[in-house]
């Protein structure tokens, strides 16, 4: 069973404001609703205030309910520049869907990136939450480019069922979710934070990523599992660099250094194996 989707009430970084919306910002966004934002979230028109004005009620009933969405408002200096979404998918287990949008008058500066390292940040922190989605039309290249520059990775593509009945074919980004105590963007923790620890290991016992084993005892709420080695083969660590998937075999076998980007890894980690692999 999926848990409540249920992040903080507000995010900044200091540029932005990520909050909840409310009935009045249905006018900003019917003024900030054009073509391009039409085409990409399959309106076959404008949409009135009123019907505004009721998705908007939707997004406060999720955010209030713990689901099935949870939405942020996204403002600069007060003014309503855009928003953003997640949710649950259906399948595969443990996965969020993503979804962005900013008004014209804020394009190309880089305030959806901001907007979606926020919400990576706190989706991390869903019970259950394994990875996240983003679906994207293959012509939107302003969209798949948010989603290469935050980390997600191209895994072929997806077909989506849209509100009107009919379904729709988008390439599919995807980017695990790495669980830990006090997380920066490569992956490092309050336990091991030095330029070298940037790898993040799935953990044998519920296939979710944690920074390490101390971060994995203080949040997951049951006993750490090693991977066995008949299971060597499977892809269970990820460099906090590049994003990119090892097996365990890679990663013993690596020499310290990312194989895809070359990213240096901590030497020491060798002495914490046994917390992980089998010996």
């Amino acid at each position: 069973m999926i848990s409540p989707i249920r992040l903080p009430e507000r995010l900044t970084d200091g540029v932005i404001v990520l909050d909840g919306h409310k009935l009045a910002d249905a006018e900003a966004h019917w003024e900030g609703e054009d073509a391009e934002m039409m085409r990409r979230f399959d309106a076959i028109r404008k949409a009135t205030v009123e019907e505004i004005r009721g998705a908007i009620q939707r997004w406060m009933d999720g955010r209030a309910n713990g689901g099935p969405m949870f939405a942020y408002a996204m403002r600069v200096n007060g003014v309503l520049a855009g928003g953003s979404e997640v949710r649950w998918l259906d399948a595969p287990h443990g996965a969020l869907n993503i979804s962005y949008w900013s008004y014209p008058a804020f394009r190309g500066q880089g305030l959806v990136g901001r907007a979606v390292t926020l919400m990576l940040n706190e989706a991390a922190t869903l019970p259950g939450a394994r990875q996240i989605e983003a679906h994207v039309d293959a012509d939107n290249s302003a969209s798949r480019r948010v989603a290469e520059r935050a980390g997600f990775v191209e895994t072929g593509t997806v077909v989506d069922d849209v509100w009107t009945g009919e379904t729709v074919t988008r390439v599919r980004y995807v980017k695990p979710l790495v669980h830990g105590v006090a997380l920066d963007s490569q992956t490092r923790c309050a336990h091991w934070h030095s330029t070298l620890d940037i790898i993040a290991i799935k953990m044998k016992c519920c296939g979710a990523y944690y920074a390490c084993k101390d971060c994995h005892d203080a949040l997951a709420g049951h006993d750490a599992a090693v991977w066995p080695r008949a299971e060597f083969g499977e892809t269970a660590v990820l460099c906090g660099a590049c994003g990119v998937e090892l097996s365990v075999r890679q990663y013993l076998d690596c020499g310290n250094a990312c194989p895809a980007c070359g990213a240096a890894f901590n030497p020491g980690c060798r002495n914490h194996y046994h917390f992980y692999f089998e010996a």
